[in-house]
């Protein structure tokens, strides 16, 4: 037996393209692992995974990963990416309401840039295959091995460089061992039917199909009405007449099926394992997801506003909507791995993907939270069409009519073991390529009250990333090992014949009629002196869906978003291992991660004006660099109580280089000397900023354990620091300014009037010591189930699952008010289960709750839209019962 013998054995063509598929292996503490060990007081049992590619046991592994089974995935309610958060130390998931994109952070380490060329800092993969668009974290999860959450930077054997760490859900493979299947239907609250089946037919020794579905559908939890906002205000000459303010072209009634925070989504796969030869193996899988919803809208923070003159006026699940949601996503997906065996030592492995996600989405981007009768300062008759005040209204949508990505991977990769060194090398490739289109409608707005829009019409966006990797372990010494890696990667993204059609706010024209505003396509004339629209002036013909050709007769001359941009970067891995025993190991590491730059639309600094030094029309793409992270990582992995017992510890420190920051960020500043509003005077675009530097360290401590008879105890205890050590271009005007003062805050200091010209105007706000977004200093979960023997063979098992989490920030700023801070609070969530089975498991029922304290809480938070919070919120109390047939 060869010295590395005690973490590895033998890889077989028949467990390389089951095994080989994870790209990654599973942590020490496996959180709801299978408690088949958990009977008769026995052993855990031992798990055999890959670990760099190779096959290993699970407490031989010198990486911090968590790996959650499907039995935990199905009691915990989970049925995509989003809700894995809660059972992964330092995990944190948030939901962008405007564009679907789920945004994962490992660690303070996360992309807020969900758009077609952006980079998540935690990538997510299916089978090993990356996925490159934040929306795929959606879909379906189902007839899932496992899956699993590595944290760290990941720069040498998975996928694509991602600084923060990965996920990668691992499918049920093809079983040439036997025929079987299941179904499992549940019924829940808020109208819940879940549906799920499974089938595996054994054709022969060397062929198998397998066949999986889900079904999902569910009302929406909010309490939805139409937004008929009709103001009454005698004092400026506003009257109400029956004829709502709001835009009514997208409004309507709709019962809870077709409400925001619905379900309305299905997924299917059909998967094939041939054994070609004896050493040869083909998995070829097919999979699609669809998804009909309405998608998610932001909600006002009910808590937060009490007591103020914005406080709710109902429960916290409500909106009043005038642009009702439409989702329309599908995700296809092939996936090709072949494995072959080229000897007792040698083995070789090539896979190829092609996925094409498909999105449509409208959203009502305001909810309704609109100021107060008391903020709105524009009178009737408008004078001379020019209020820079609050308007009748703050009414804005997201439209997305076309949202294509397609994305080809392909990985190649040659290992061999030998008596003392063993070692994987290979070549990875990524194309992606995008068309898209998308308008942020704004139905009324400052200065004339008039209706505008932006279109990006981006047809030809791509991605592509090569790299070249090999990683090695060596048997230095007797039970130390040491691990060598190294990758290198050359990133390329291009936009070609990318427009950004940018309409003015005083995009206004005379005619013979009077003056009417460009977004009305010369289909309605303002009334002089009056506001210019009513809530059923304005037709489809018009705006967005007119499309931007006609905007030209205004003088709106589209951006050229022409450009393209190159990086490359060799990161690279070291470690030890020392194993005091076959139970019992440590290992120490130094790991490097990387992640591509990018840039955004061209814009002009200048606002199509004159920037404060004199110049006109400086153009930028707005480019930015790449991020890098250093992490160093001491782990200890042991099996304790004869084995009854696994703990594993992980402590980490790493050096986060210009982390990417996506928000409204100033560009540049005119000449105006306007003083209608803070920042006025500034140039601002949606745009991605680097935070110098930033530090973060922290301990991981996980466990499982099995202390008596049929008893199980599972969880983790986290701590958290993160601290950004050189942000010098954070401006305050992001967040909150204008409501300060009403909410006893801080006032945002002033504009930067120094010699940098290009921060000029900015108010810039020393972040120094503050945290990074999404990273609660502490967190823990514990989870508890009991097995109790009935007669005749039948058990219950009831299941308990606590989680605690502090507070946490959504923006560097960490803005400590209770009206309008920028964070969630501590908070405390239960979820339970009782479970009845059968003597053979062929018959399962259960009764289930999720957070069941109905705690109120916020994922993600939008920018400053009004003078209260608004943000995505994860569900309120779900309850149902789920029965599952095996045949």
């Amino acid at each position: 037996m060869s010295k590395l013998a005690l973490q590895c054995k033998e890889v077989t063509a028949a467990t390389v393209a089951t095994l080989l598929a994870t790209a990654s292996s599973v942590s020490v503490a496996q959180v709801e692992q299978d408690r088949a060990g958990a009977h008769d007081n026995e052993p855990l049992e031992e798990i055999v995974v890959v670990a760099t590619r190779f096959e290993s046991h699970l407490m031989k592994t010198p990486v911090a990963v968590t790996a959650v089974t499907q039995d935990a995935l199905t009691q915990h309610g989970i049925i995509n990416v989003g809700g894995i958060a809660e059972m992964v130390p330092n995990m944190q998931m948030g939901l962008s309401t405007t564009d679907s994109g789920v945004q994962a952070s490992i660690r303070g380490v996360t992309s807020t840039n969900f758009t077609e060329i952006g980079d998540p800092s935690v990538s997510v993969h299916v089978d090993g295959f990356y996925s490159a668009r934040p929306q795929g974290s959606l879909a379906l999860m189902f007839d899932v091995d496992r899956v699993e959450a590595l944290r760290g930077p990941q720069g040498t054997l998975f996928g694509r460089n991602s600084p923060g760490g990965t996920v990668n859900i691992i499918t049920a493979k093809a079983d040439t061992e036997a025929t079987y299947g299941n179904v499992q239907l549940e019924l829940g609250n808020y109208n819940r039917r879940l549906f799920q089946g499974v089938g595996n037919m054994a054709i022969s020794d060397s062929l198998a199909l397998r066949a999986a579905v889900m079904h999902h559908t569910r009302d929406g939890y909010i309490d939805q009405r139409v937004d008929q906002l009709d103001r009454h205000i005698p004092s400026q000459g506003i009257i109400a007449d029956g004829i709502p303010d709001v835009d009514q072209r997208y409004a309507g009634e709709v019962d809870g099926s077709d409400a925001y925070y619905n379900a309305d989504e299905w997924g299917a796969r059909l998967s094939l394992r041939w054994q070609l030869a004896d050493s040869l193996n083909w998995d070829l899988s097919y999979d699609h997801y669809r998804n009909r919803g309405a998608g998610a809208v932001q909600l006002k923070d009910c808590n937060m506003a009490a007591g103020t003159r914005f406080a709710c006026t109902g429960d916290d699940w409500e909106a009043a909507i005038n642009v009702n949601g439409n989702l329309n996503m599908d995700i296809g997906s092939i996936r090709s791995a072949l494995s072959w065996e080229i000897d007792d030592n040698t083995s070789l492995y090539w896979r190829v993907g092609y996925q094409i996600t498909d999105r449509e989405q409208r959203t009502d981007g305001d909810a309704g939270l609109h100021l107060p009768d008391e903020m709105v300062d524009v009178s009737v008759p408008v004078v001379a069409w020019a209020e820079w005040g609050n308007w009748l209204h703050n009414s804005w949508s997201m439209w997305s009519p076309k949202m294509e990505s397609k994305n080809l991977v392909s990985e190649l990769q040659l290992s061999q073991e030998f008596d003392s060194f063993r070692y994987v090398a290979g070549a990875f490739y990524m194309d992606e390529n995008s068309d898209s289109e998308a308008s942020l409608d704004y139905e009324m707005h400052a200065p004339f009250g008039f209706p505008y829009f932006d279109y990006y019409d981006q047809p030809n966006r791509s991605v592509k990333s090569k790299a070249l990797f090999a990683q090695g372990d060596f048997a230095i010494a007797d039970r130390w090992t040491m691990t060598v890696g190294g990758r290198y990667t050359w990133d390329e993204k291009s936009d070609k014949d990318g427009r950004s059609y940018i309409g003015p706010w005083d995009g206004i024209a005379w005619t013979d009629e009077g003056m009417t505003g460009f977004y009305y396509n010369g289909l309605h004339i303002p009334v002089d002196g009056q506001i210019p629209h009513n809530g059923l002036n304005l037709t489809r013909e018009m705006g967005p869906e007119a499309g931007p050709g006609y905007l030209a007769d205004f003088g709106i001359v589209p951006s050229i978003n022409d450009y393209e941009a190159k990086w490359n970067e060799f990161t690279w891995r070291l470690g030890v291992q020392y194993d005091v025993s076959e139970d019992t190991m440590f290992y120490g590491s130094v790991a490097t991660g990387y992640k591509a730059g990018g840039f955004g639309d061209q814009v002009d600094r200048c606002g199509g004006g004159t920037c404060e030094d004199g110049s006109t029309q400086q153009y930028t793409n707005l480019e930015y660099d790449p991020e890098e992270v250093i992490s160093y990582e001491f782990g200890y992995r042991g099996r304790l109580l004869d084995g009854r017992m696994n703990v594993g510890a992980t402590l980490f420190f790493s050096d986060y280089t210009d982390m990417q920051f996506t928000g409204m960020h100033a560009i540049g500043r005119t000449d105006d000397p306007c003083t209608w509003a803070i920042g006025c005077e500034l140039t601002q675009a949606w745009s991605t900023e680097n935070i110098g530097q930033s530090e973060i360290y922290g301990l991981e401590l996980e466990f499982n354990y099995s202390p008596w008879d049929n008893g199980h105890l599972a969880g983790y205890v986290s701590w958290l620091h993160t601290e950004i050590v050189d942000y010098r271009t954070y401006s305050e005007a992001s967040w909150m300014c204008s409501s300060r003062e009403e909410f006893g805050a801080v006032p945002c200091v002033d504009p930067y009037e120094g010699d940098e010209i290009e921060l000029r105007g900015r108010r810039l706000y020393d972040v120094t010591g503050n945290q990074l977004p999404f990273s609660p200093e502490y967190s823990a979960m514990v989870s508890y189930s009991h097995d109790i023997p009935l007669s005749n063979g039948y058990s219950l098992q009831p299941w308990i699952s606590v989680r605690w989490q502090d507070d946490m920030y959504f923006t560097p700023r960490n803005l400590d008010n209770a009206v309008i801070g920028d964070y969630q609070e501590a908070h405390t969530t239960l979820d339970a289960s009782l479970r009845f089975s059968s003597p053979d498991d062929k018959r399962l029922l259960e009764f289930y709750g999720s957070n069941l304290t109905d705690e109120f809480i916020k994922n993600w938070m939008g920018n400053d839209q009004a003078n209260f919070i608004q943000a995505s919120f994860n569900p309120p109390r779900q309850y149902g019962l789920r029965a599952r047939f095996n045949f």
